[in-house]
């Protein structure tokens, strides 16, 4: 809508020009409102297509869904191993050398070939 009294353009409904403040004259509710459609709903989906059922699946032999007895015995010698291994190799490294002498009772006497020898030269005293 244009002013007036300036001549301004202001936006349809307002009653005072942007510009100079002045009033506008107004027009009628129903040519500043226009018409909008009546709501409709949108149309509805189409149905779905008819699936055909499936045929169930064959059940599996119980030789397959059963595991093998030595697979788990297999399983278990080596879990049971590596739970001796940690606990040796954690009794190494806390005990250190008391560990040897825990064991040492139980450890085979050594040969004569591992003792030590004597030196190969005799020590030398100054007069």
């Amino acid at each position: 809508m244009q002013c007036p009294a300036c001549g301004n353009m202001n936006r349809a409904g307002v009653k005072f020009c942007a510009k100079c403040g002045k009033p506008l004259p107004q027009q009628p509710a129903e040519a500043a409102t226009p018409q909008t459609p009546a709501y409709s709903p949108p149309p509805a989906p189409p149905a779905p297509a008819q699936i055909p059922p499936v045929a169930p699946a064959a059940k599996p032999s119980p030789a397959a869904r059963t595991l093998p007895w030595k697979n788990i015995a297999i399983g278990c010698a080596i879990y049971l191993l590596g739970m001796i291994c940690g606990a040796l190799l954690l009794a190494g490294v806390l005990y250190g050398v008391e560990w040897s002498k825990v064991a040492a009772p139980f450890a085979p006497a050594s040969p004569a070939w591992i003792t030590p020898a004597a030196p190969p030269f005799a020590p030398t005293t100054k007069p």
